[in-house]
């Protein structure tokens, strides 16, 4: 009990960042001066505020002034370039207070190096210029023994005398004029949300290790004096030893030259990377390393280095995900001397891969928590207070991973277990916990690759305002989505179709990696306890989930949404993947092998595929990959307390009851041998309304809509039944129907039946039970009413067997005679009810009865014998 307090606790206590207990570290979304512990128990973060830091290392100033912005590029630009376009009034108090957040953030990976002394000032110009890149410019560098190398920051940072000369050191920001830079208070998050504008976070975030000394010293033709400290721990595939002052590049390599992206062979040698990507040492200097896994640095604009590691803040390519940086690039800053401790961070990262025919399998038995600096390990009774936190990180392709170990954060815009790699089965085991209460944040995210398996057997919780359990999406490209959007089987790029370096055509279809050209995930199966405050699950525009299986004893807490939307366009060109933004060109789906877009069964076959299948009430614990149809589980309970929305998720109720208290708006929903059960919630009163474009009720299927509240459910195209299934609705004493079934398209029932049974309070069943006539007078009623609104569709309905309780999910058989009806036996559910019976109790019956005929055979001769 006391643990468990402990727990609940730490999930609302105030978020105070501290160094060595420094009071300077306070996060101020919590703290208020003398709160009383009620205070803080009750208190929460409010959706614009983050972590903000009272004592930075460095600050960086607003140089509007265009005296001031030319004085500083004269230092640095040469008399033929000109100056930059600047703005001096496009930023806005949001901006001001998110470059102080990223300062704070910075500031606490270098806790070690607080001051009292005050921050350093850099000077921050912001340039509206397309032609231009973000870039640190530093002119004073250190040639000192002990800090030769360093810049005026590092410099200051690492404790080197700061010089009395002039500084010419400032930081530029240059962006698209068109496309603008986001001012979005909460866009530092794990997953970037910028849209269709450039990330200012990822700006400062991808400059500022210059300013801590992420540089070379270089020009077009090698390394030169004095070297960098990045410099100092750069090694290449080619050479026994680390680069030096006057090594050229063709010295490295005969291909190797200065912006070539891996000819060169460079990378920082260090242990912790060496372990973090499992780097086996090899005898043959001639032995290239996967470059798909290891860090190979190289340069571009402006000589500036980047790492080879996709997608990432230090990346140099034109698609980047991750709103803040990976262990790999805390571990980089680790190499060029800094004391950073990366568990505070990242719990468990896997950046290394398995192979289609040699899986790799992996089980982290520990999690991610509140880090104890005196016992060198995690609080396990304490959540994470770090903003941006990953629990564990999986970058690496086929591997089988378990985690074991509790994963508990506060933080905002953190994830519990971020997925970037394809082909890898995850799983959440029973006894273990994913966490992420910070604001923003999502339990497990999956944000690239292709054919993911995600199994969760724990729980996961991403309760707090924003807070998403399961986030299945790509995330918005920091560089904006309108210079490039990747998803499953598209990657689009609208800019350059605008500024016509592409035609339409090529934009909508820029070659996508294999690595994509599949579903994000291919299997999510659910058996535990899945809650998020935003959404329990959600499905970006830009994700293809292709099987939801939610099994007995689930739990959903929260909404279900997708917004995967492929289409045919109006040409028959192809399928193509609608943006839930207009300014963005659909992207064409591009799968493993081409396809013939003119046919039109192909791009049936194509759309029908891309569907999202949501199975409630399956057993997935003995079906094959290759089994044609899904196994049910007749048992099978299901909660989901929340709406299922989207326009290609097929639902398939196919075992057990399912309780939905929520709305639905899908394309499918199928029923057999299963009771779905839909509860809309009461908003103000006003119900909504519940949509699918086909309904199928299969044998033993059990549309139950009788839970006492008025529903509305909308089938547009088609409704599809079979004699022995059912709808169950709520009714009136006189037997008219409360609820509204719906028909706007066809009909295809066998026999012209759909079957409607009626749905009562338990106190009207009672008076009912003791009043035969009544009983049958209600359900001619009910007969009468129904067999009016189906006769409008050319059908009818037999008979009810049944009458429901709007309370619980049981109802009773029903039998009449001209006298009238009685009330037998509980039912559970209808399929139960009309549940074929097996072949078993056919012999056995059949047995018992040729045993009682031999029986009285035998009895009939014994007795007769005695008269003679």
């Amino acid at each position: 009990m006391k643990k468990l307090f402990l727990a609940v606790i730490t999930l609302v206590l105030p978020l105070q960042c501290y160094a060595e207990d420094s009071s300077s570290y306070i996060d101020y979304r919590y703290v208020k001066p003398n709160a009383t512990l009620y205070d803080i128990l009750n208190s929460s973060a409010t959706p614009d505020e983050t972590f903000i830091l009272n004592n930075t290392l460095f600050r960086l100033d607003f140089v509007y002034n265009k005296k001031k912005t030319e004085k500083l590029y004269s230092k640095i630009l040469s008399k033929s370039e000109s100056f930059p376009d600047s703005t001096d009034k496009y930023f806005s108090d949001k901006q001001l207070y998110l470059t102080r957040s990223v300062e704070s953030l910075i500031t606490y990976i270098l806790k070690d190096y607080a001051k009292d002394i005050g921050p350093i000032r850099v000077p921050l110009v912001i340039s509206a210029d397309k032609y231009r890149d973000s870039f640190f410019y530093d002119s004073k560098i250190y040639s000192s023994i002990g800090c030769k190398g360093y810049g005026i920051a590092e410099s200051y940072i690492k404790g080197c005398e700061l010089p009395s000369d002039e500084r010419t050191d400032f930081l530029e920001i240059a962006y698209h004029p068109d496309l603008k830079m986001t001012d979005d208070p909460n866009q530092l998050n794990q997953i970037p949300n910028n849209n269709l504008k450039e990330s200012f976070s990822y700006k400062i975030l991808s400059t500022i290790p210059q300013l801590l000394g992420f540089r070379s010293s270089i020009n077009t033709k090698g390394y030169q004096a004095p070297l960098s400290s990045l410099d100092k721990v750069l090694y290449s595939d080619f050479l026994d030893h680390s680069v030096y002052e006057g090594l050229n590049f063709s010295d490295i390599h005969d291909n190797c030259f200065v912006n070539s992206n891996e000819s060169c062979a460079l990378y920082v040698k260090t242990d912790d990377l060496k372990t973090l990507f499992s780097l086996k040492n090899s005898t043959d200097n001639s032995a290239r390393l996967n470059t798909k896994e290891y860090p190979y640095i190289h340069y571009a604009l402006y000589l500036k280095p980047f790492v080879n590691i996709p997608r990432t803040i230090l990346s140099s390519g034109s698609f980047i995900n991750y709103g803040f940086y990976t262990q790999l690039e805390l571990e980089l800053l680790k190499a060029i001397g800094y004391k950073i401790n990366t568990k505070e961070f990242f719990g468990n990262s896997l950046f290394s891969s398995g192979s289609s025919t040699k899986r790799q399998s992996v089980v982290f038995k520990s999690g991610f928590s509140a880090w104890s600096k005196e016992n060198n390990d995690y609080k396990t009774d304490q959540a994470s207070r770090v903003p941006l936190s990953i629990g564990t990180t999986i970058y690496g392709s086929y591997n089988d991973i378990v985690q074991e170990g509790t994963i508990a954060s506060v933080g905002y815009g953190s994830v519990g277990i971020r997925v970037d790699g394809s082909f890898n089965t995850i799983t959440v085991p029973k006894k273990t916990s994913i966490i992420e209460n910070g604001h923003n944040s999502s339990g497990i995210a999956v944000t690239y690759g292709r054919d993911n398996v995600i199994n969760i057997d724990g729980d996961v919780t991403a309760s707090t305002e924003g807070g998403i359990a399961i986030n299945l999406d790509f995330g918005s490209n920091a560089l904006s989505d309108y210079v490039e959007f990747q998803g499953s089987y598209h990657r689009v790029r609208t800019l350059d179709v605008k500024e016509k370096r592409m035609t339409r055509e090529k934009g909508a279809a820029v070659s996508a990696p294999s690595d994509i050209r599949g579903p994000l995930v291919s299997k999510l199966n659910i058996t535990g306890n899945v809650t998020g405050n935003k959404n329990a699950i959600y499905i970006d525009d830009t994700a293809h989930v292709k099987e939801i299986n939610i099994t007995n004893r689930a739990k959903i807490n929260g909404d279900i949404v997708s917004l995967w939307e492929p289409f045919v366009d109006d040409k028959k060109t192809g399928v193509f993947i609608n943006s839930q933004h207009v300014d963005l060109i659909s992207g064409k789906v591009q799968l493993d092998t081409n396809y013939d877009a003119k046919k039109s069964h192909v791009r049936a076959k194509i759309l029908n595929d891309l569907k999202t299948n949501l199975y409630l009430g399956s057993d997935i614990s003995h079906v094959s990959e290759k089994a044609k149809y899904k196994k049910e589980n007749s048992r099978a309970n299901i909660s989901i307390d929340g709406n299922i929305i989207g326009k290609t998720i097929n639902i398939s109720a196919i075992g057990g009851v399912t309780n939905i208290c929520g709305y639905i708006d899908t394309n499918k929903l199928l029923i057999n041998n299963a009771s779905l059960n839909i509860k809309t919630a009461n908003y103000m009163t006003n119900y909504m309304t519940n949509y699918v474009n086909t309904l199928d009720l299969s044998h033993g299927g059990q549309l139950n809509l009788a839970n006492g509240n008025p529903e509305v459910i909308v089938i547009r195209d088609i409704v599809k039944a079979t004699a022995n299934s059912v709808i169950s609705v709520d009714t009136k004493l006189d037997g008219t129907v409360i609820d509204a079934v719906l028909f706007t398209g066809k009909t295809n029932a066998a026999d012209n039946v759909i079957n409607f049974e009626p749905g009562l309070s338990y106190n009207e069943i009672k008076a009912l039970s003791s009043d035969p006539k009544a009983l049958l007078n209600l359900l001619n009623k009910f007969v009468k009413d129904r067999n009016f609104f189906l006769s409008q569709h050319g059908l009818s309905m037999r008979f009810p067997r049944h009458i429901w309780y709007t309370q619980g999910q049981m109802g009773r058989k029903v039998k009449c005679t001209i006298r009238g009806c009685y009330l037998g036996d509980f039912v559970k559910t209808y399929a139960y009810s009309s549940e074929k019976l097996p072949l078993w109790r056919y012999v056995l019956s059949f047995g018992g009865i040729v045993l009682m005929l031999i029986a009285a055979y035998i009895f009939h001769r014994k007795t007769s014998s005695r008269f003679y």
